[in-house]
Order: C-alpha cells, then structure tokens, then sequence
C-alpha cells in the first residue's frame, strides 16, 4: 500500500477501475450489456414462468385487488444459478441465501478482477463493501409457509438486506466498512457516493459499490401497480408522450473503485474518473412519491461546483428517467435548469437514459446508468434513446439546453476531458447524483501495446477455476475478445498471468501469435484436446517441490543454446560470463566455438562438450529464475562432475567454471 498522507485524500478524484454485472438481454457483462444499448436494443420480454405466473395474475385494471398490470419486464440470465464452493460456502447455506447475495458474490469478484485486483490477495485489508438494495422476494418465499418447517438456520443470514454487503466482506475476509442501504431506486448510486466518501477518508483503500434487485414473487409487483407506478403494457418509453409508468427489471452491478493517485501509481486499469458525488432529499412535496425539480437541479450544480465546473461544461446526462407521465417532465426541466448555468452558447449536451432499453432495475438503475455512461465515455458515443416516437408535449424541447439523441451520436469536441453526470432518484425522495470524467491518458500504456512479440514466438497464456468443467467457457471468452480486434494480446496475457487468482484448476496454453492462440482456445472452448494446451489441476504443497537435473555429458549437439543466446538477454549474459572466465583460463573463446556452423563445430570433443554443457545450463538456470522459478534442490546425473552454481552471482561461480 502507498504511503499516501490521509490529508491529501479529501480533493483526490476516484477511478473505477473495475466494473462487474448481470443486466437484461443477456448481459452478463459490461461489454455486452453496451453492445445491447448503442445498438438500440429493446430488452423487455414477458415474464418468465421461472419467476410468477402473469398469466393467473395479469389484469388491464390497476384496480382489480390481487393483480398486476404489464406482464412484462426486464430478466438476467441465470438468476438461480450458483456455484457456492467457489465462495467456500455449503450446499445447504447456499439453498437458503437468497440470490441476490449469490450474484453480489459473482460480481463483486468480477468487478475486483476487471481492476487488476486478485480478491484473495485483498483479504485481511480495509476494501469497503457498499450494497443498495430495495426488494426482498426470496424472503417472502422462505417465510410464507405458516407452519415455519422452511424457516433454517441459515435462513436469517440467508434472508436479511444487511447480508448483500455483509456477506461480500465475511466471504473475501475485506475489513473496510460493510454497508447495505434501501433509498429505493437511487441506493447504488448512494452507495458509489459513499464508498467515495470512504476513500477520501482514509478508511478504505479499494471499495465495491453497486446494488441488486431480482425478482422471485410477484408481491412487489402487484403493490407497484396498485400505486400506480407501472406501465399497462410493459414498455418502458422515457421522454415519449405515451409513457405511463415503468418496467419493473432485474439487475446486479457493481464498481471498483480507489483513489485515482493510488491507481495510477499501481498501474490499475481506469475506465473512469469519478470527480464528485452528492445526495439530497425532496424534502415535503405534494406527495411523498412526488418529485421536487429544484432538489434536482440543485444536486447537480453543488456536484458540479464541487468539481469546480458548471454543469454548462457537461456535455452528457443520464438521466433517471423512469418513462412516468410525472417524472420524466418535472427531471427534463430541471436539466434543462441545470444544464444551461455556464453553458457557452451553441455547446451541445445529450441526455438520454437506460431504462428504455432494460427497464427500471430499482436499487441496480444507479449503477446501470453509471456503467453505460463509462462504456459511453470510454467509447465515445452516446447511446440512441430508444421507444422515443413523440416527445411528451410537457417536455419544450426548443427551451432545453440538450437534445435527445435517438441515433448513436459520436461524443462532441470539447475544451478539456470529456464529462458527463449521472442521476438516480428515490421514490421516496433521496437524489443521488455522480459527475465522471473520461480516463486521463496513460503515458505507460502504449509500451505494453507497442511491444514487439518476443523473437523465438512462443508464450504460455495461464487460465484457471475453481471447477474444470468451467474451463472451456473461460477459454471460450478470451477467444471472443482476441477474436474481436479490441484487445491487445500483450496486454491480456499479461493480466491473466499477473493480475488474476491462479485457482485450482488449470489450462495453459502455448501460443506463437494471435491466431494461433485463438486456434487452440477454439479447440479448447468445445472441449477437445490441443496439442498446445494442457490442463490439469494444482498439485499439494508437498508434491509441487522442484529438482533440476544438471547433466554432465551426453546431450551435446553443435546448435544447442543459440536461439536462447539470441533472444534472450538474461541467458546470454549468464553464457558470457561463463565464456569470459573461460577465456581467462584458456586463452579461446567459449562462444565462438559454440558459434561454428556443423561442418566445422568441435562439440564432439570432450574439451568442448563439457564447459559448453557447464554454459547452457548456468544460462538455463538463469534464465529460469528471472522468470521466477527456483528449484528446492538440484543434482547433477555425473557426480564426478561440478554441478553448475544455478546463481551465477554466487561466490562459487568461478571455482565452478574450473
């Protein structure tokens, strides 16, 4: 850790260096769940008969007791799908956690990972754990059975909303601050202002911020309809004049986060620059679900002034957006209001908002629009707001200082770094709002990008899990990236080999350039064997000791050690060395005679053979460790002959030579 003094956190910017999530359509990463929203997809489909039956519940009439109105929404893939002994959790601990716990585990150790963070590697340290949630269903379902045979031992732990943060920390051992908020449908941007606030303070070095909401029990529903909440016919239309109401959808998300200086100096990946947050409250309105405008244009001029700009120097909003006849007018103006303090004139500014492509995910909408405006900024672009046929006649487009886009639109220039604000609003009142900046330039970056292939062409790229059955599908994601273009492969081999836990199982594969890779990752992903790929598993502590063998005669041949003499400089100062001393002693050269070509090598003269053996193996030991290999031993098949020093530096190294 960086001896940074806690006096210099306050005015430190955060970077998300990390991002991890489960969004409709399929999403069950950030790359995905972008693709989905700059392509203008809609992700609402009916409701799944896996969560509740709509077809015994659907009603046209909001009134109707006991009915809910859309039938629609917005689903994750795989929401029951969980592998427990990957966390070192119990089948029958898992049985009663409720999922929303389940898929904070999987994002959190995602979102770690995507920042370079190895999760084990962090245990016993001060990573602060900051989880919105709102609704409870897999606690309805463990407490509906009246004669209680359901309710466990795991069931209170499994069940309570302090879990979804506490659960992270007591699984990971991260002793920071561990804390679960309900604000309703802002609470993971409150948690991001939060975990922010920890970092300044000194009491978290790395922080995972985000929320949760899944459905299992259509109640939650059925009380949103009767307050009215909700859209008939399950779409969700921000800014149109036909919304009239939201739909409900699942998500999970989550950021890493750290103080930018500290990144910078680890050489963490930044997707982002969080420059201020701030959260307030409606106060009394004309109804406790009744927003208040100037609340809202107020928190996004004190977030901007804190950054020291004016929201005039933004050039994106997300906005809340929940596709309401009440909402979506009453936030519109106070954009509006915001956006013009300091805007200079003819400066372009986009709002748009994600829950017309995924639905309204509650307690997840803060970081669903957090993400989509990192992947906006990070790409470039802002995404088209979709099921925008005709503005809502309470919205005077030519009186707004932004337009809405409903094509991608490439990110317009601008005097500094490109920005953006994201707002989340509770139904009950608490406004959260996050500034970002894009990621400063990396002057480091472009030396890992632009480094040459090493010579000789081959490298192993290291993949592992807990489960071997998961290997294919590991391989089969690192294929689709190389495949795509996008990723620089130094750079992924690098993460993998050095910025990843290295599980129990294993699959390595040999590679010489990017397609021979994809090659043998392709093969690996259907489940076949390569000759360039092996897998296996870790073996115990007392079974994994290492012995190099050194031999004395025998293995001599005429070309042996040149390619490594050409390509690798840490061998071929170690055969130096030895070719110095050599001469020294002798009077003729060590490597010119390893040099020769066939017709005219000496190698099969004993004279030769043995120091040139002796070199090779001093250059091969070297070599090995700079690689970070050591032996526990080593033993030489001649005893009658000196075992080379595997230290060239060692004291010994000339008496060796000898």
């Amino acid at each position: 850790m960086l001896n940074i003094p806690k006096s210099s956190f306050a005015n430190d910017r955060i970077a998300i260096i990390g991002m991890g999530c489960r969004f409709p359509g399929g999403a069950s990463d950030y790359r995905t769940f972008w693709r989905n929203i700059v392509d203008g997809r809609d992700c609402l489909i009916p409701t799944p008969a896996d969560r509740y039956d709509v077809a015994t519940l659907g009603s046209k009439d909001r009134a109707k007791p006991g009915r809910l109105v859309g039938g629609r929404g917005g689903y994750i893939d795989g929401f029951d799908r969980f592998e427990p002994e990957f966390f070192g959790i119990g089948p029958r601990e898992a049985e009663h956690m409720d999922p929303q716990q389940r898929k904070l585990l999987e994002v959190a150790w995602e979102a770690l990972e995507d920042g370079g963070q190895k999760p084990f590697g962090l245990a016993g340290t001060d990573v602060g754990v900051f989880v919105g949630a709102f609704t409870l269903d897999y606690k309805i379902l463990q407490f509906a059975d009246l004669d209680f045979d359901t309710l466990a031992a795991h069931t209170a732990t499994g069940t309570m909303m302090t879990m979804v943060s506490n659960r992270i920390s007591h699984c990971f051992d991260f002793r920071g601050p561990s804390v679960s908020l309900d604000t309703a449908c802002s609470s993971s941007l409150v948690a991001v202002h939060m975990a922010c606030q920890s970092l300044r303070r000194g009491e978290s070095t790395v922080a995972l911020a985000g929320g949760s909401l899944l459905h299992m029990t259509p109640q939650y529903t059925i009380a949103e309809t009767k307050g009215g909440f909700l859209s008939a016919d399950g779409r969700s239309r921000t800014f149109d004049a036909s919304a009239d109401g939201y739909v409900r959808a699942e998500g999970v998300g989550m950021v890493a986060l750290k103080l930018l200086s500290r990144a910078l100096a680890d050489g963490d990946p930044v997707h982002a620059v969080i420059t201020a947050t701030g959260v307030n409250q409606d106060g009394r309105t004309d109804g406790i679900t009744v927003p208040n405008p100037d609340a809202q244009a107020r928190l996004v001029e004190q977030v901007c002034a804190e950054a020291g700009i004016t929201p005039g120097d933004l050039q994106y909003v997300e906005a809340h957006g929940t596709s309401t006849p009440v909402g979506d007018p009453v936030e519109a103006g106070a954009l509006g209001r915001a956006l013009a303090v300091g805007r200079a004139a003819g400066a372009p500014c986009y709002v748009g908002s994600v829950k017309a492509n995924i639905g309204h995910t509650e307690s997840a909408a803060g970081v669903a629009g957090l993400i989509k405006t990192v992947m906006s900024l990070k790409h470039g672009v802002i995404a088209p707001q979709i099921n925008l046929d005709e503005l809502n006649p309470e919205i005077d487009a030519e009186a707004l200082p932004y337009t809405i886009p409903t094509a991608a639109t490439p990110w317009p220039a601008q005097d500094g770094p490109a920005r953006a604000g994201v707002n989340s609003f509770g139904f009950g009142g608490t406004n959260a709002h996050v500034l970002l900046e894009e990621a400063p330039p990396r002057h480091d970056a472009p030396v890992l990008a632009a480094r040459p292939p090493r010579s000789h062409g081959t490298a192993i790229l290291p993949l592992s899990a807990r489960d071997p059955g998961t290997l294919p599908e590991i391989a089969a994601g690192i294929r689709d990236e190389l495949a795509s273009g996008d990723a620089v492969l130094a750079d992924v081999a690098h993460t993998l080999a050095h910025r990843r836990e290295h599980l129990e199982s294993r699959l390595s594969v040999v590679y010489s350039s990017r397609e021979s890779l994809v090659e043998a990752l392709d093969a690996c992903a259907r489940g076949e064997s390569h000759p360039r790929a092996v897998d296996g598993r870790v073996l115990p502590a007392a079974d994994r000791r290492l012995v190099w063998v050194f031999t004395g005669m025998g293995p001599q041949w005429w070309g042996m050690g040149r390619q490594l003499f050409e390509t690798e400089p840490v061998y071929r100062a170690a055969v130096e060395r030895c070719d110095r001393e050599m001469a020294r002693l002798t009077g003729w050269s060590l490597i010119e005679e390893m040099s020769a070509d066939e017709d005219a090598s000496r190698m099969d003269q004993t004279w030769l053979a043995q120091p040139a053996n002796f070199a090779v193996q001093v250059g091969l030991a070297a070599l090995w460790r700079s690689w970070g290999v050591a032996p526990d031993a080593s033993s030489v098949t001649a005893p009658e002959k000196p075992l080379p020093s595997t230290r060239p530096g060692c004291t010994h190294w000339r008496r060796r030579s000898r």
